[in-house]
Parts: C-alpha cells; sequence; structure tokens
C-alpha cells in the first residue's frame, strides 16, 4: 500500500539506548519521505520514495541525503524518482522490482 508524506517518526523505531538517541530521534521527528510502500497487513514499511528534482534547493538536498541515511541504517530502501522527467509504467515497475517488490494483479509481493 503507498502512503503520501509519511513520517520518519512513525516508519523508524529507534534503539532508546543508541548513542545520541534524544538528538537522532528529534532530527527524525523534522522529516517526512514524499512516499513510503507498506506492506499489508502488517503495514511493514519496505520502501521510502523521495522525489528527486534537478531544481531543488540545498534545504531538500541535506532533508534528502538525511533521510536516505536513516533509512539506509534501518535497512529500508530508499528510492529517488525524478519528478522533472517522470518514469513510465514499466520503468517503476523495473524500480520497484531491483528494490524487492514485485507487482502482482494490482497489488505487491515483497520478496
Amino acid at each position: 500500500m503507498v502512503f503520501p508524506k509519511v513520517r520518519l517518526a512513525d516508519l523508524l523505531i529507534l534503539n532508546p539506548d543508541a548513542k545520541n538517541y534524544q538528538e537522532h530521534r528529534a532530527r527524525i521527528g523534522e522529516f517526512s519521505a514524499d512516499m513510503a510502500i507498506l506492506e499489508l497487513p502488517e503495514m511493514k514499511p519496505v520502501l521510502l520514495v523521495l522525489s528527486d528534482s534537478e531544481t531543488e534547493g540545498r534545504k531538500k538536498q541535506l532533508a534528502d541525503r538525511f533521510i536516505k541515511s536513516a533509512a539506509e541504517a534501518a535497512g529500508l530502501p530508499c528510492l529517488g524518482i525524478n519528478t522533472s522527467k517522470l518514469p513510465g509504467l514499466e520503468e517503476i515497475q523495473q524500480l520497484l522490482l531491483n528494490n524487492g517488490i514485485k507487482i502482482k494483479n494490482r497489488g505487491y509481493v515483497n520478496e
């Protein structure tokens, strides 16, 4: 299932014993993914999608870099989509497949 504009704090669980836990928790609370794909019925996050643009500002680039880093640390794949040149259906399916998500009958199977 695809959800737009999802806060990282709703997707990632931090280890309270981790170094700089409070700082990381505060930073994660400031950011959101442009889209998140969650696996049903558990609502488990399987992929974050960030919109990339050739004209995006420095602040957005830094935010996206942080989101990608946090997702990577959590073992969650992160996919950038260039909004200046949107991919077609076949390319989107291939991008999802490359990230372990198979499309099946208007749904998907995570493998």
